[in-house]
């Protein structure tokens, strides 16, 4: 398990003035962690931005392994995918936390009552969507957890939303910002935006 790393250099210009910000991958489809399906990957391409696209698709692809990676890990038990995967300045938001995250150590932290507890046997990363502008990118996908009785048969486990800003070092991409929250949690399945915010009587 990796930990902090060097401070990334927050430049994010190029030489070129022009700002190319395509949206690089978008799956039609899901990724299943069992099948190892991959989804289609359609880059918008023109002719004169054909070596920006394929560094925007290369990096998608990168993106990708790297979040998929952590996954694997982490339903083994394994934080240390996703910690290594975050920079030193990491911030982090999940609906477990009465406050943000802040910081690689802290991460650790907060990681390590999890090593050798969690177990997902089989995940489904659905609507992976995935845009890169220069040395920064953005991660948003669906997560699908299946979980195993002691039968051995399988049901669904927890339903969740992430978010990853990512920033590319050099030739490395890091994690600056990691955003998780349920996906249609059954707790506020009846709510609506006025109870929500107290507004019913």
């Amino acid at each position: 398990m990796s930990f902090p790393h060097a401070p990334p250099n927050r430049s994010v210009g190029r030489e070129r003035r022009e700002r190319v910000s395509q949206l690089a991958w978008c799956g039609g489809g899901s990724f299943d962690s069992r099948r190892r399906v991959n989804s289609t990957v359609r880059p918008h391409i023109s002719e004169n931005q054909m070596n920006d696209t394929v560094d925007i698709q290369t990096s998608a692809d990168q993106i990708l392994m790297l979040e998929r990676g952590a996954l694997d890990r982490w339903g083994k038990g394994d934080p240390g995918g996703f910690l290594e995967l975050y920079a030193t300045d990491i911030t982090y938001f999940d609906p477990l936390i009465a406050a943000r995250i802040d910081g690689h150590q802290a991460m650790d932290d907060y990681y390590r009552p999890c090593i050798g507890k969690i177990r997902v046997p089989r995940y489904e990363m659905l609507n992976p969507h995935v845009i890169v502008d220069g040395n920064m990118a953005l991660l948003t996908y669906n997560l699908l957890n299946y979980i195993e009785d002691t039968d051995g048969l399988e049901s669904v486990g927890t339903r969740w939303n992430s978010t990853s800003v990512y920033q590319r070092v050099g030739d490395i991409w890091k994690t600056i910002h990691s955003h998780w929250s349920f996906t249609q949690h059954p707790a506020f399945q009846n709510m609506t935006p006025e109870t929500s915010e107290g507004l019913e009587a």
